[in-house]
């Protein structure tokens, strides 16, 4: 591929159109011709290229520009219940020819996968697309990329306690990608990422001077526009204030206390209630949920539904990578299991219906509850509020929940100052499923923060180690 071949912007969207929809064809064309002989039936390809810039400072100064592209020409071919992938990292068509001679003569010794078959005609979407806005025509400059990334380092070294900035820096990707299949596939799509973070490192000074408690802080925020973000001051402050948090941090006192969780936490709890009802974890028996269709999964406060057409969202779609339509789904409805969620190959094995989420859920929304954050702790004594679970063990086939944790000290039906960490949050998850109680803050969608949105999540009687 050209390096003076850009995918950036508008002309470059129309540039890898022009050049990948007759490439796509001219291979379609070539596999079904040359596969016909060993008993290729179907075919699909999908052509997807990308271009990235990155930049970081440091002290105030760039330290760092990263640019670079790719060009993937990927294709499946199908013979009766056989399915052989494979690509090339070329526009070029004779690579592409070359490639499908060469991998062809492997279809005999692949074992049969009569799951594996492309999408049924009939349910291949071609109606209109429409668009979400997730395509910023103009990039981003890079005067301003680096501006940004400077001011989320300047605000975070304003604090005094923050010993040193490890990155502070800002991305723009351009994606692009093209499907043609014979079951009647024909599609392209154009988006584009935003994505910024930043990582402090915060100091206590320990004995004789030497700096023995070190804690890092980092925010971060992710957007299909560049204005989008949030704003560079806003992640600067608070990936101080989270390493500076760290620093005072108590143990607190072991027993069985409610834990309430932040939108942060909430996300990465709700997180394990779509592994246990995911498509993988039940053809492996590993959930128990497994035979739960229809039956009360989580307390009655919850219903999860997910939004597959939220404008300049990230993971907003009309149709799956298997051709399929994308409609609103509602996986829990007042705790009630409605729906597992499946990929295509996972629905066929399964004997369900595919449900247009061949490549994972979209915008997951956790619905709000019935009561304020300031109500639901209103009446803790004594308790945590979970700002984070660190790595540990969320178990989906036996229910063990055992997870380090950091946050803040509830007492007296408020969250004090006073910052708690080294400890463990500990219990079954098929009882801190049905423990469950929602406040009424959801935060909206689109999220610059969240790939599931979920409001402050109360839970009772919960092991702290």
């Amino acid at each position: 591929m050209s390096s003076k071949l850009s995918f950036i912007g508008k002309k470059g969207a129309a540039r890898y159109k022009d050049l990948a929809k007759p490439l796509a064809q001219a291979v379609l064309d070539y596999a079904m011709e040359k596969g016909s002989a060993v008993g290729v039936d179907q075919a699909k390809i999908s052509i997807l290229a990308t271009e990235k810039t990155e930049c970081n400072v440091e002290n105030g100064d760039m330290t760092e520009w990263i640019s670079g592209k790719s060009f993937t020409v990927k294709m499946c071919l199908y013979s009766k219940d056989k399915k052989l992938s494979f690509s090339v990292d070329s526009p070029d068509l004779e690579a592409a020819c070359r490639e499908i001679d060469k991998k062809i003569k492997f279809l005999d010794i692949i074992p049969d996968n009569p799951h594996q078959k492309l999408l049924s005609p009939d349910l291949v979407y071609s109606g209109p697309l429409g668009s979400f806005d997730t395509f910023q025509p103009s990039p981003a400059k890079t005067s301003d990329m680096i501006d940004y990334a400077k001011r989320m380092e300047c605000e975070a070294i304003k604090n005094p306690d923050v010993m040193r900035v490890e990155s502070s820096g800002v991305s723009q990707v351009y994606y692009h990608v093209l499907v043609l299949a014979t079951n009647g596939q024909d599609r392209w799509a154009s988006s584009t990422k935003y994505s910024a973070g930043i990582s402090v490192v915060s100091v206590k000074p320990g004995i004789n001077g030497n700096d023995d408690n070190k804690c890092v802080g980092g925010a971060g925020s992710v957007a299909s526009h560049f204005l989008d973000l949030d704003p560079p001051e806003f992640l600067g402050k608070n990936a101080a204030d989270e390493a500076v948090k760290k620093l005072t941090a108590i143990k607190p006192s072991s027993g069985k206390f409610p834990i309430v969780l932040s939108h942060d936490a909430a996300e990465q709890f709700y997180r394990i209630v779509m592994r246990a009802i995911d498509g993988t974890a039940l053809l492996q028996k590993a959930s128990f949920l497994q035979k739960k269709m229809g039956q009360q999964v989580l307390g009655s406060d919850v219903t999860i539904e997910d939004l597959p057409n939220i404008k300049r969202s990230l993971s907003s779609s009309f149709v799956d990578s298997s051709g399929q339509k994308i409609d609103p789904i509602t996986y829990i409805k007042d705790g009630i299991l409605q729906q597992f969620n499946v990929s295509l190959e996972e629905a066929r094995q399964l004997g369900l219906d595919p449900i247009g989420r061949n490549d994972g859920f979209t915008n997951l929304r956790v619905c709000p509850g019935s009561v304020s954050p300031d109500d639901l702790i209103s009446d803790i004594e004594e308790g945590v509020y979970i700002d984070n679970f660190d790595s540990g063990v969320s178990n989906t086939n036996n229910g063990i929940f055992s997870h380090p944790a950091h946050g803040m000290r509830i007492q007296n039906g408020k969250i004090t100052p006073q910052s708690v960490g080294n400890f463990i949050v500990s219990g079954q998850l098929q009882e801190m499923f049905m423990n469950l109680t929602l406040a009424n803050d959801t935060p909206p969608l689109p999220s610059t923060h969240h790939s599931i949105v979920a409001p402050t999540t109360r839970i009772n009687d919960v092991k702290i180690i």
